[in-house]
């Protein structure tokens, strides 16, 4: 008789265990916010000051292996920042001028993410690896010496690398499959004529869990 209770208590656990509805693993999302660009020198210029804030916004998807660990892909673009542009080696006889340009800075990132599950909340640490790619879009001015003529030039310099990307985060679940997102991303970038240069994005979005 114990032998055939154990049983059904056992049985019945597992029936209501897979009654249960299943939490959702897989993740999907969007987010839009700011971006700070931390660039050295930047407005040391004569006249002229930096903007090192841009638009910023990221797409998302994953897989939630566990409560606390998930494995995330995401495309980051951290907007743009305006700086001056001087040609370093103007022609002979004339002078450079700085004139606007701007830096924009993307990625593809795969990454790690572990969480702490606070209820229906969630905070969260990322250290991903991926293609961080800046580009370098530049315009200067030289101006003749004799004459005072002004000649406008542009060009410029791209260049992809393999970076570290990692930051923070908290989520919010709601209605049942959706959730509330905030981040923080940060990595370094550089392209081929500039120095090295780190950069952040600050996003809140939303999200589709499945």
């Amino acid at each position: 008789m114990r032998n055939l209770l154990v049983g059904a208590v056992l049985a019945g656990a597992a029936l209501s265990a897979s009654a249960q509805p299943l939490e959702p693993r897989g993740y999907i999302g969007a987010n839009y916010g700011v971006s700070r660009y931390d660039i050295d020198g930047c407005g040391s210029t004569a006249g002229f000051s930096c903007d090192e804030t841009g638009k910023a916004w990221r797409v998302h998807a994953g897989y939630q292996f566990l409560p606390w660990l998930a494995i995330e892909g995401a495309y980051l673009n951290f907007g743009e920042a305006e700086l001056p542009g001087v040609l370093r080696n103007p022609p002979v006889g004339t002078t450079s001028l700085p004139t606007l340009s701007d830096l924009r800075t993307n990625a593809y990132v795969l990454s790690l993410v572990g969480r702490v599950p606070i209820g229906p909340a969630a905070l969260f640490a990322k250290v991903g690896y991926g293609a961080v790619t800046a580009k370098f879009s530049g315009n200067s001015r030289v101006q003749n010496n004799m004459t005072g003529a002004i000649t406008f030039l542009n060009s410029e310099a791209r260049e992809s690398e393999g970076k570290f990307v990692y930051g923070l985060g908290a989520s919010f679940n709601f209605a049942n499959a959706w959730q509330a997102r905030f981040d923080w991303d940060r990595t370094n970038a550089k392209d081929n004529i500039n120095p090295e240069y780190d950069v952040s994005m600050y996003t809140l979005g939303i999200g589709y869990r499945f």
